[in-house]
């Protein structure tokens, strides 16, 4: 019997909104936090590329955070963890 070929696996979306390894593709169309906000800084850590909390002020996106929209399984990942890390569960996430 013969070794079968190696499968390529990108994040792909569950009903639940949680990112998993998975055939297939996805890519998130846009973020954006709702009020409520309690600048925690959570979601600056786990991907500061796409969140900052200035010094007083609540979390936003970074100016620059679409250019981070590009179907990388690796970015996709790190917005997922931050959103569903959210303890006030206000950065919310659209996927395509």
């Amino acid at each position: 019997m013969g070794l079968s070929s190696p499968v390529s696996y990108t994040m792909v979306a569950q009903p639940s909104g949680r990112g998993r390894m998975g055939p297939g593709t996805m890519t998130i169309k846009r973020v954006w936090i709702e009020e409520g906000c309690i600048s925690c800084n959570l979601c600056e850590d786990l991907c500061p590329e796409v969140f900052e909390v200035p010094a007083g002020s609540e979390c936003r996106t970074t100016k620059h955070y679409k250019k981070h929209l590009n179907g990388d399984a690796e970015m996709i990942e790190k917005i997922q963890e931050a959103a569903e890390s959210c303890p006030v569960e206000v950065i919310q996430v659209e996927e395509e």
